[in-house]
């Protein structure tokens, strides 16, 4: 998985000097949330794994989280309210990955365990992946913050 990780960055890379591209990359400044777009691709990744030891065979069950991934970047270049195409793409990460983890914790041998385990999990993961999407917005508005307070210390 890690080797992966690297190739699926190098061809981030790689996609990243395509010519074509720029125009896309000249609108983030104006638009935050074409970044988030961006990160959405490492989510992708990560929602693509497959547990064989989970889910042996392959189906549709274990190809939804991709699926939803994919919808919601098809929406989100499609909606042009920022809140709403933010809201997608949480909506598909939470679904995604609720689909992606169901395996692990509807075969505990307590529902209550397997609840809890799968509570657990979603927290862990839904966070750290929120973060991941919301960090150009949290930047943004650090420095917003940071330029607004020391402008105001200067004219003090």
């Amino acid at each position: 998985m890690v080797n992966n990780f690297f190739i699926y960055i190098l061809l981030i890379l790689a996609v990243c000097w395509l010519p074509p591209l720029r125009s896309f990359y000249r609108r983030i400044p104006r638009d935050w949330t074409l970044l988030t777009y961006g990160l959405f691709a490492l989510v992708l990744f990560l929602l693509s794994g497959v547990d064989f030891d989970e889910t042996p065979q392959l189906n549709l069950f274990v190809l939804i989280p991709s699926l939803l991934t994919l919808g919601a970047a098809y929406a989100h270049m499609r909606i042009p309210s920022v809140f709403y195409r933010t809201a997608v793409l949480l909506g598909a990460l939470y679904s995604g990955m609720l689909f992606w983890l169901s395996p692990i914790f509807t075969s505990m041998v307590n529902i209550w365990i397997g609840i809890g385990i799968g509570l657990l999990m979603m927290l862990a993961y839904g966070l750290s992946l929120t973060l991941i999407l919301l960090a150009p917005l949290l930047a943004m508005r650090t420095i917003h913050f940071w330029h607004t307070n020391r402008t105001s210390q200067i004219s003090q």
